[in-house]
C-alpha cells in the first residue's frame, strides 16, 4: 500500500496505517475481541436500550407474511400429502375434485415435471428431490398434490375428493441400515497431525458410541407462500417468510429454470420466529410458483399447525463413535471421530451444512494435537433435515463431552478434573485448532473457576450427597463449549474433495472472480448478483424514490434503471471506504473516489433529476452550501445500508 500517495482524481490521500495496526495489536497479543470492545463494553452492554419495534407488535399491527394483503382474485392453495413413510404411487385422480364448485385446478407430480427441476444440493445424491412427489414418497407428510380454489376451505374439502392409490415398501430408519439399503451419499475423511502415533503411543484407548436424536424448533408463524407467475415474462414473484433468502435463492431459480432475475422473491417485514426451521419453506415457494402458473392467478397458501409438525424440517440426527488417546494423567492426544449423518428422505440444501459447522473446531475447548475424522451422510424415510437452532453443535457436544466424563469414570478421575487438565491454557490465544478453527481469545480455566464459584457447585454436591444417601438418582453434569461464529457457510465445501471443487468450478464456468482474485467488491457483488454496470457508481446523482428490495433483480414497478443494483453496493462500500462527499482538496482515503470533480454536468428529463437542495443539504451533497469536508462521517440513519434500498 502507498501512504502518503495521491488518490485517483488528483485528491490528496492517506491511509489510517496506524488507526489499523492499533486495532489489529490486541490480537497480536493475544487479548482477542474484548479489548478491541472495552469501550463500546462498557457504555453498551449491561445498560437498557429502547426498543422501538415493541409498539406494532404489542398492539396487533405487526405485518406478519399473513397479514399482507393479496391481489384482486387470488386463489388459496391446500396440500395433500402422504400418509405412508416410504411408497409408491400408482395412480392419482383428481377428477371428483376438479368437479367442485370453486376448484381451480389440482397440481400433480406431472406438471413438476413439466415445469420445474430437481433441487440442487453440494452433494449429489442418487434420489432426486422434487417440490412435489413424483412416481414414490419417501417420508409421512410429503406433498404429493395441491388443490387451488378460490378459498382456503373450498381447498380442503376438494382434498378429500383426491384419490390417490399407493403401494407401500419397506421403510428404513435406522442410519446404520440405511448405509446398507441406500448407500452413502457421501463418505470423507481427514486427517490432522498424527493420529495413528498418538494412539499407538497412547496408555489408554477410549471410545463412546452416542445416538443423537431428531430434534426441532417451532415457530409461532407457520410457513406462509404468495406466488404469482408472470407470464409475459416468463417470471415468478413471490411473498414468503423466508428466513435468509438470497442463500438459497439460485436454487430455486435453477429448479424453476428461469434465470436469477426472473424469481423476485420478497419478505414481509415482521417474522413469527424461525430458529432455521423457516429456511424450509423453499420447496413450497417452487410448488406455490408453479401453482401459480397451471391456475393462471396468484396462489397464497399458509401452513397449518398439523402439516407443520408433521413435515417441517427437523435437526439431522447423528451416530458417532468417537475415541481418544489418553495420558495416564487423563490428557488427551488425539481424537477419532466416525459419524454418520441422517439427512431424512432427501439431501436438502444447504445440507449437509449441519455435519461440517463444527468441522474446524471437532475438539471442542481442549488442546488435543491430533485428529482424525469419517464423515458419512445416508438417506432414511424420515422428513428431510435443514438448518435448527445452533445446527451441528448440539451433535458434536453431546458426544464430545460424554466421552470427557467417560475418560473420568475409567480413570477413577473426577469429571470437572478432566476437564481442566485438557482446557486450551490462558496464554495460548489465538489458538488453532487441528482442524483449522481459530479460537480467537478467552480465559478458559478462568471461566471453570468462576462457573464452580458463582454456580455454587459446593452445594450442589452436598445436595447430591444427600439424595444418594436417601437412594435417590442425583447427577451434575459438567460441559465445556465453544461455538463458532456465523459466517457465509463456505465450510459446506469440505464435503467435496480438492478434485471436485474445481470441477464444480469449472462447470459453472467460474472465472478468477469466483477464485477472489480481483480485489474490488464492488465488482464481485454486481457479477455474482447480475447487477447492471452502466456507468460508475460514483458519477450517478442521488435522487428519485425509494425502491423495494427484492432477492434476484430491481422491482421494475419503480424508478426503471435508476434502482441498479450496482448503486446499492457502492452505498455499502461507503461503510468501509468513506469517499469525500465534496470533491474539494481533502484527504480522502486513497482509491477513493472523487465526487464529479470537474466533470461535465448533463440535462436530465425531469423524472430523472436530483432532488431538491435542501434534502441535498441534508445529505451533504450540495454545491452550492460550502461545508466542512465530510469524508470520514459515517452515512446518515436514513441512508441506505443494506443491500436492497436505494436513491
Amino acid at each position: 500500500m502507498n501512504v502518503g500517495g495521491r488518490a485517483a482524481g488528483g485528491a490528496n490521500s492517506r491511509t489510517n496505517i496506524d488507526q489499523l495496526a492499533r486495532l489489529a495489536s490486541p490480537w497480536r497479543a493475544g487479548r482477542g475481541i474484548e479489548a478491541v470492545t472495552g469501550r463500546m463494553a462498557s457504555t453498551r452492554i449491561g445498560r437498557s436500550l429502547d426498543r422501538f419495534e415493541d409498539f406494532p407488535l404489542l398492539t396487533g399491527r405487526g405485518r406478519y407474511a399473513g397479514d399482507l394483503p393479496v391481489a384482486a382474485g387470488t386463489l388459496h392453495a391446500a396440500v395433500l400429502r402422504s400418509p405412508h413413510t416410504h411408497a409408491e404411487i400408482l395412480a392419482i385422480d383428481a377428477s371428483r375434485a376438479l368437479a367442485m364448485p370453486g376448484v381451480e385446478c389440482v397440481v400433480t407430480g406431472e406438471d413438476a415435471r413439466r415445469w420445474t427441476r430437481p433441487f440442487t444440493a453440494a452433494v449429489r445424491s442418487p434420489i432426486e428431490h422434487w417440490c412435489l412427489a413424483t412416481g414414490r414418497v419417501r417420508y409421512q407428510g410429503e406433498p404429493v398434490a395441491v388443490v387451488v380454489a378460490s378459498d382456503r376451505y373450498r381447498a380442503e374439502d376438494a382434498l378429500e375428493a383426491v384419490e390417490v392409490t399407493y403401494r407401500p415398501l419397506p421403510a428404513t430408519v435406522d442410519p446404520r441400515a440405511a448405509a446398507a439399503v441406500h448407500g452413502v451419499v457421501s463418505d470423507r475423511r481427514f486427517r490432522y497431525g498424527e493420529p495413528e502415533a498418538a494412539f499407538a503411543a497412547a496408555a489408554h484407548r477410549i471410545a463412546i458410541t452416542t445416538r443423537y436424536p431428531r430434534n426441532a424448533c417451532t415457530p409461532i408463524e407457520c410457513f406462509v407462500v404468495v406466488a404469482e407467475y408472470l407470464r409475459g415474462g416468463n417470471a415468478y414473484e413471490v411473498t414468503a417468510n423466508f428466513q435468509g433468502p438470497l442463500a438459497l435463492h439460485p436454487v430455486m431459480a435453477r429448479a424453476l429454470g428461469v434465470p436469477a432475475n426472473r424469481l423476485r422473491l420478497k419478505t414481509p417485514p415482521d417474522s413469527g420466529g424461525s430458529f432455521g426451521v423457516k429456511q424450509g419453506v423453499f420447496p413450497y415457494i417452487v410448488l406455490m410458483a408453479i401453482a401459480a402458473r397451471k391456475a393462471g392467478r396468484p396462489v397464497k397458501w399458509v401452513e397449518d399447525r398439523l402439516e407443520h409438525l408433521l413435515a417441517a424440517n427437523s435437526a439431522t440426527n447423528r451416530l458417532t463413535t468417537l475415541e481418544a488417546a489418553v495420558t495416564e494423567r487423563g490428557e488427551i492426544l488425539a481424537l477419532a471421530w466416525d459419524q454418520i449423518e441422517d439427512c431424512g428422505a432427501y439431501l436438502r440444501a444447504p445440507e449437509p451444512a449441519t455435519l461440517y459447522r463444527m468441522h474446524g473446531n471437532l475438539t471442542g475447548a481442549y488442546r488435543v494435537k491430533n485428529l482424525a475424522v469419517r464423515d458419512r451422510v445416508v438417506l432414511t424415510n424420515k422428513t428431510p433435515s435443514g438448518l435448527n437452532r445452533g445446527f451441528g453443535g448440539p451433535q458434536v457436544y453431546f458426544a464430545l463431552e460424554r466421552l470427557m466424563l467417560w475418560i473420568a469414570v475409567t480413570l477413577g478421575v473426577d469429571p470437572l478434573e478432566v476437564i481442566r487438565r485438557n482446557l486450551v491454557p490462558s496464554g495460548a490465544f489465538p489458538y488453532r485448532c487441528p482442524a483449522g478453527a481459530v479460537l480467537d481469545s478467552g480465559d478458559y480455566p478462568a471461566a471453570v473457576e468462576t462457573a464452580v464459584k458463582e454456580g455454587g457447585l459446593a452445594e450442589l454436591r452436598a445436595r447430591r450427597d444427600r439424595a444418594r444417601g436417601e437412594g435417590r438418582l442425583y447427577g451434575i453434569g459438567y460441559a465445556a463449549i465453544v461455538e463458532p461464529s456465523i459466517s457465509n457457510m463456505g465450510y459446506i465445501t469440505t464435503v467435496l474433495t480438492a478434485a471436485e471443487r474445481e470441477r464444480r468450478a469449472q462447470e459453472r464456468g467460474a472465472d478468477r472472480r469466483d477464485r477472489g482474485a480481483r480485489p474490488a467488491g464492488r465488482d464481485q457483488c454486481g457479477d455474482r448478483f447480475g447487477a447492471a454496470r452502466t456507468r460508475p457508481p460514483n458519477r450517478r446523482r442521488p435522487g428519485g424514490r425509494r425502491g423495494l428490495w427484492v432477492a434476484g433483480g430491481r422491482d421494475p414497478g419503480r424508478h426503471r434503471a435508476r434502482y441498479r443494483q450496482g448503486r446499492m453496493v457502492d452505498r455499502r462500500r461507503q461503510l468501509f471506504e468513506p469517499v469525500c462527499r465534496r470533491g474539494g482538496g481533502c484527504r480522502a482515503p486513497r482509491g477513493a473516489a472523487v465526487a464529479r470533480q470537474g466533470r461535465p454536468r448533463r440535462r436530465r428529463p425531469a423524472q430523472h433529476r436530483p432532488r431538491p437542495s435542501a434534502v441535498r443539504r441534508r445529505q451533504g451533497l450540495c454545491r452550492r452550501q460550502p461545508r466542512q469536508c465530510d469524508c470520514l462521517r459515517a452515512p446518515r440513519r436514513d441512508e441506505p445500508l443494506v443491500a436492497g434500498t436505494a436513491r
